[in-house]
């Protein structure tokens, strides 16, 4: 356990898609990001869920307005942010999505 009583430390793409809720982000950048998060979602359905705590307060808030969700799995961010950049999202929405590589949410 943390010195907070946490179990879990937060993943990267855990805290940046808290972040990406926010503004609008160059397409190249957002694709990128969209699309693996998209794979690890694919290999590993509940990867980021497994990380939040079941039994005691989650201490993290990936999410700072508090809407739609706590913002544990970063796909919600990523939707959002997608949701402010309509060039990212035409690419990411209208081409095949590229075979996952990764073992990592295995």
């Amino acid at each position: 356990m943390s010195a907070h009583g946490q179990r879990s430390k937060p993943y990267g793409y855990q805290i940046l898609g808290g972040l990406l809720r926010y503004d609008n982000y160059d397409p190249k950048f957002l694709d990128l990001i969209a699309e693996n998060v998209a794979q690890l979602h694919e290999v590993g359905p509940y990867f980021f869920f497994n990380n939040k705590p079941m039994v005691q307060e989650d201490i993290y808030s990936f999410n700072p307005s508090g809407k739609s969700g706590s913002g544990n799995d970063p796909l919600d961010g990523v939707l959002e942010a997608l949701h402010h950049s309509p060039e990212a999202s035409e690419k990411f929405f209208t081409r095949p999505p590229k075979p996952c590589t990764t073992k990592t949410a295995r």
